[in-house]
């Protein structure tokens, strides 16, 4: 038994969402009957897609996606496969094939911005702190909103730094005689070594 807004319920047949009994279907198992987020309404998670912030309930479609297990829905529509949702607009998400972590080939589709700009070709554009900004090729990206060249530049805390630089820290190394230690930046060579936080030789 269990109580739902001061009013005892069997827990075999029903579940209570949100001060409501709401009884499960006999085609749904216990276990797959859940709320849908504050709302009334229960779903059954098999078969139906909850908006958590709306509460609707929609039918589940009939495929199976591993680019989108999750099932997701925007401003009340059901995201497809290969689909996102950006500020309630539902965008086709773009295909990357990669080799050793290198863009070879990135497919028709849109990305989402954080700040909500979106960025129909990910090979002429970039999100950057302050929008959508386009870029030459697919080498160059923001830093902050610079944009810098991966080939010949990388970016630490903001600032574009030659390539061969890192970040320690909030400070910027050269690998080829420095190193970081605990984000202090040190002399490297044969005889001096690091083992947080502590510099040995």
């Amino acid at each position: 038994m269990g109580c739902c807004n001061n009013v005892f319920f069997n827990t075999n047949n029903a579940i209570c969402c949100n001060t409501t009994i709401v009884p499960i279907p006999s085609s749904s198992a216990n276990y797959n009957y859940q709320c849908c987020g504050n709302s009334n309404n229960g779903y059954d998670q098999s078969k139906e897609i909850c908006d958590y912030t709306t509460g609707l309930v929609y039918p589940k479609p009939n495929y199976t996606s591993c680019q989108n297990q999750y099932n997701q829905v925007c401003n009340g529509k059901v995201l497809g496969p290969l689909q996102q949702c950006c500020n309630g607009i539902v965008l086709n998400t773009p295909i990357v094939w990669t080799t050793y972590g290198d863009v070879d080939h990135l497919g028709v589709g849109a990305i989402c911005c954080q700040n909500g700009g979106i960025i129909q070709d990910p090979i002429k554009e970039r999100c950057c702190n302050s929008g959508v900004i386009p870029v030459d090729n697919q080498y160059e990206f923001c830093c902050n909103d610079t944009i810098y060249d991966s080939r010949f530049n990388g970016c630490c805390n903001g600032n574009v730094v030659p390539q061969g630089s890192y970040c320690c820290g909030d400070q910027v190394y050269n690998s080829l005689n420095q190193q970081c230690c605990d984000n202090t930046v040190i002399s490297s060579g044969p005889n001096l070594g690091c083992c947080a936080p502590n510099i040995y030789f």
